[in-house]
């Protein structure tokens, strides 16, 4: 089984080292929620299959990968690899933001990373600092977290709602829409926002507070808190944070050749 690292009321993580490949894994045993009625546990657990279904279709050296996955056992599990680098919380603080130069390099390759999630009709969902691993001094940039994040969400409240974390939420996910693209893009807006200036675009005490906020006023434009920035990267990154998902970039690959590293 591996190392015990963790544990939730929803998941056990080992570390464990793939037999075939010898390379370490993360060993994700999912624990179907208790109160759950037998219908929709069974619902939880197809909704599980298809998410894990779809991240396997994922190959993209910017994506952690899913590399294998039994749903039929008990407990079900997931096998993903393991990546040795830090999430990018830590760089939300005074002391430890990172140049614009680094974020900019973060923004491509996210966006070459959602951009091949999207073409294979899978939608991040959850994107936020946490799930984004880095390390540029090894060349590591890593979304984690495909849909597995979230797989309960909708299942779980009885909803049909994606959950996501609100902060990072497009308006019309707090509205309670369904995910799409266009809602990635504006998470990926929100995360780069914050990197930059350490504030969100939009902060609320409450949800309903939060929906009120991105649906009446726009953010203050990022060329006003950060006048360092090239125009020409300040103004992407806004077109990510635009309130209308028709109005969000359509191709986050040409999108990211308006970010300017240097």
């Amino acid at each position: 089984m591996g190392r015990l690292i963790t544990r939730s009321s929803t998941a056990w993580l080992h570390v464990g080292t793939d037999l075939q490949t010898q390379h370490e894994v993360v060993l994700k045993q999912l624990i179907v929620p208790p109160d759950l009625a037998p219908r929709m546990a069974s619902q939880w657990l197809a909704h599980t299959r298809r998410e894990a279904d779809a991240a396997r279709r994922l190959h993209h050296p910017d994506i952690v990968a899913l590399v294998a996955a039994d749903l039929d056992a008990r407990p079900p599990w997931l096998a993903m690899e393991r990546v040795r680098a830090p999430d990018l919380t830590p760089h939300l603080s005074a002391d430890r933001r990172l140049p614009a130069a680094q974020v900019m390099q973060i923004g491509r390759r996210l966006a070459a990373a959602l951009a091949h999630a999207h073409g294979q009709g899978v939608v991040h969902r959850d994107l936020k600092p946490a799930n984004v691993l880095v390390d540029l001094a090894s060349d590591i940039v890593k979304l984690a977290d495909f849909g597995i994040a979230r797989i309960d969400d909708g299942i779980a409240s009885g909803t049909g709602m994606t959950l996501g974390t609100p902060a990072y939420m497009a308006p019309e996910l707090l509205r309670g829409d369904s995910a799409t693209p266009a809602s990635d893009s504006y998470a990926l807006g929100v995360m780069l926002y914050e990197l930059l200036t350490l504030r969100r675009p939009h902060e609320a005490p409450t949800l309903g507070a939060l929906l009120r906020a991105v649906s009446a006023q726009a953010p203050i434009a990022l060329a006003v808190l950060r006048p360092d920035l090239l125009a020409t990267s300040a103004a992407a990154i806004d077109h990510l944070l635009k309130p209308a998902a028709a109005h969000r970039p359509a191709d986050l690959l040409a999108w990211a050749q308006r970010l300017t590293i240097t």
